[in-house]
């Protein structure tokens, strides 16, 4: 499913859905640098495992309920992590 909106999301600006999925990953890397976290820190905060989050820093997209839960956990809105 994140390809389709990847993909999608790429069609529309005329790049290649890894350039989009990579913007989305250095939004997340920049985000939590900000606020001074680990991913095992924000981990812990949301409730998932660490290797969930690693996941996302390399490209999966979460589900909307964490999506929500990460983006007040950095204090960014949701559409500058993952739009």
């Amino acid at each position: 499913m994140s390809t389709d909106i990847f993909g999608r999301l790429a069609r529309l600006q005329g790049k290649s859905s890894a350039t989009i999925h990579e913007m989305a990953n250095e939004n997340l890397k920049n985000a939590l640098q900000t606020a001074g976290m680990q991913p095992d820190g924000l981990a812990e905060v949301i409730d998932v495992d660490v290797k969930t989050v690693r996941r996302w820093l390399y490209g999966a997209l979460p589900y909307p309920r964490h999506r929500t839960r990460i983006a007040q956990a950095l204090d960014t809105p949701e559409l500058e992590l993952w739009y």
